[in-house]
C-alpha cells in the first residue's frame, strides 16, 4: 500500500497552500471520489508541509480502517472494557464524517461483542456493551464535557495546533466546567451558556474583549460535539456578541499618532538592561529617520546599501518598493551597521517568530516595553514614527507626491500614479540630506548614535 512521503501532497493555489492525495484504488467506489483535497490555509511551505504530514498520518488510519471495516475479521481484538470503547469511538467517527449509516454502526458493535463472547469465557458482557455504548453514535448529548475536550485536543493535535493555543483552550474549559460541573452535553443549553458569560465571565474578566476571546474559545470547543454529531447545535453560538456587548455610545479608539520631539528624546534616553537594547535603540533611529516600517527595517540586508540609499526589493505591496534616502544625520550610523553585521542584516540577531516568520515581531514587542518603561501611554507605537518622519518631511516643505515616494505610498491621480516613473534620486537624497528633529530629540539621538556605533 502507498503511503505519503515527505514533501508531497502540497500544492501552492493563488498565495494558499492546499493539501491534495489520491484515494487508493481499492476504496474509490466507497469513498465515491478519487481524490482527497483540502485549504491548509497558510501561505507559508513550511506550516504547509506541517500540516500535510499530520494529514498523512490520519488518512492513512481512515482507510485502513474503512478497510477493516468493510472487509471484517475475527474481532480478536475487544479485549477489555477499553477496547471496545476504542471501537465505539472509531464507528461513531465514521457516522459523524458520513461514511457509515448511523443505525448500523450499534449493530456491528453488537455483532462483535456477542461473537467475543462466544469465543472467550467468562467475559463480562454486560460491563463491555456499557463501556462501548458510552463512546457509542447513537447517544446524541450521552457525551461527558471532559469526553468532549479529550477529543477536542485529539483533534487540535492532528491539525498541528500549536500547544499554548490548546492548553489556553483547556484553561477555558476548566473555568466553565468549575462552575457548571463534568455533565452530559444536552444539559449545556444557551440559556445555561448565557448565564455563565453573563454571570460568570464577565466579571471575572479584565475586559470585554477578554470575556469575548474566551466565548470564542468555549464556542469552538463545542463545535466538535455538533461535528461529531454528539449535539444538534452549539450552545455557545451567540454568546462572544454577548460578551462583546454594545458600541453604542463608546468612546472611539484614538488612532496612531505621531512622536513628539519630547517623546522621541525620551525613549531614546531612557536606559535598559535588556542585552536587546542595541538593536532596540538601532530600530527607533531608522525608524525615526527613513520612516520604513518596522518590517523594512527587520529584513533590510546590507548588501542592499547602495551609497546613501537602501533599497527594499521586497515590502507590504509594490509602491513599497523603492529606494529609501537615508538622511545625513545617521548615515554613519547605517554604514557601520552594515559593515560589522555578522548575518547579512543591517539590524543583526533578530528571531523570527510566528506562522509567518517575520523577524520584526519580537523585537516590535520589545520595543512596546521600553516605550512602556520611558512612561508613554498607548497611542505612542513604534509605527507612529511613520507619521513622525512625515511630518518632519512636511515641515521641511517637501511636496506631497515626493513625500509619498520616499516613504512607500501610492501616487494620488493618474498623472503621478499611472504615467510618473518617479522622482530623480538624487533629488530625492538632497530632500531629505539635511532632515534634523528639533531639541531636545536631535541631541539625544547624536549622543545615541554614538554610543551605538562606539559599541
Amino acid at each position: 500500500m502507498r503511503r505519503a512521503g515527505p514533501g508531497r501532497n502540497i500544492v501552492k493555489r493563488y498565495n494558499t497552500w492546499f493539501y491534495r492525495r489520491r484515494v487508493p484504488s481499492d476504496l474509490v467506489g466507497d469513498l465515491g471520489k478519487r481524490e482527497y483535497t483540502r485549504s491548509l490555509e497558510t501561505d507559508s511551505e513550511a506550516i504547509a508541509l506541517r500540516k500535510a504530514a499530520a494529514i498523512n498520518v490520519q488518512l492513512d488510519r481512515e482507510w485502513d480502517q474503512i478497510r477493516a471495516l468493510l472487509n471484517p475479521q475475527a474481532p480478536d481484538t475487544l479485549l477489555t472494557e477499553k477496547d471496545a470503547e476504542l471501537r465505539g469511538r472509531e464507528l461513531r467517527d465514521w457516522v459523524a464524517a458520513g461514511k457509515l449509516d448511523a443505525n448500523v454502526a450499534p449493530l456491528i458493535m453488537s455483532d462483535e461483542i456477542e461473537a467475543l463472547a462466544e469465543r472467550i469465557p467468562n467475559l463480562d458482557l454486560e460491563k463491555l456493551k456499557a463501556a462501548s455504548e458510552l463512546a457509542s453514535v447513537g447517544n446524541i448529548g450521552k457525551v461527558l464535557l471532559s469526553e468532549l475536550w479529550a477529543e477536542h485536543e485529539r483533534m487540535c493535535e492532528a491539525a498541528d495546533l500549536r500547544r499554548s493555543t490548546i492548553n489556553q483552550r483547556k484553561s477555558m474549559l476548566d473555568d466553565f466546567k468549575s462552575v457548571t460541573g463534568d455533565r452530559f452535553l444536552h444539559h449545556y443549553t444557551p440559556e445555561t451558556c448565557e448565564n455563565y458569560v453573563v454571570n460568570e465571565l464577565l466579571p471575572s474578566c479584565t475586559s470585554r474583549r477578554t470575556a469575548e476571546n474566551k466565548a470564542v474559545g468555549l464556542q469552538t470547543i463545542f463545535k466538535t460535539a455538533v461535528d461529531r454529531r454528539w449535539l444538534t447545535s452549539n450552545p455557545f453560538v451567540g454568546m462572544p456578541k454577548i460578551a462583546k456587548g454594545s458600541t453604542r455610545g463608546r468612546r472611539k479608539k484614538e488612532s496612531r499618532r505621531s512622536w513628539s520631539a519630547d517623546e522621541l528624546a525620551k525613549v531614546l534616553d531612557t536606559n535598559t538592561k535588556s542585552k536587546h537594547r542595541q538593536r532596540i535603540y538601532t530600530m527607533i533611529l531608522l525608524g525615526a529617520y527613513t520612516g520604513m516600517r518596522r518590517e523594512e527595517i527587520a529584513e533590510a540586508r546590507a548588501e542592499h546599501l547602495r551609497d546613501c540609499f537602501l533599497f527594499i526589493p521586497e515590502a507590504k505591496n509594490e509602491n513599497s518598493q523603492r529606494n529609501v534616502p537615508i538622511p545625513k544625520a545617521i548615515q554613519s550610523l547605517v554604514e557601520h551597521l552594515a559593515g560589522k553585521t555578522g548575518d547579512g542584516y543591517l539590524v543583526e540577531g533578530l528571531e523570527r517568530s510566528g506562522d509567518d516568520q517575520k523577524r520584526g515581531k519580537i523585537i516590535g514587542n520589545r520595543i512596546i516595553d521600553h516605550i512602556r518603561t520611558a512612561g508613554l501611554g498607548g497611542q505612542v507605537m513604534f509605527h507612529g514614527l511613520r507619521n513622525t518622519f512625515i511630518d518632519l518631511m512636511r515641515n521641511a516643505g517637501i511636496p506631497p507626491h515626493e513625500m509619498s515616494e520616499i516613504v512607500g505610498h501610492a501616487q494620488q491621480g493618474m498623472t503621478l500614479g499611472t504615467y510618473s516613473s518617479g522622482t530623480d534620486l538624487k533629488k530625492l537624497y538632497a530632500l531629505v540630506e539635511h532632515l534634523e528633529f528639533p531639541e531636545p530629540a536631535v541631541s539625544t539621538a547624536a549622543a545615541r548614535i554614538a554610543e551605538l556605533m562606539g559599541d
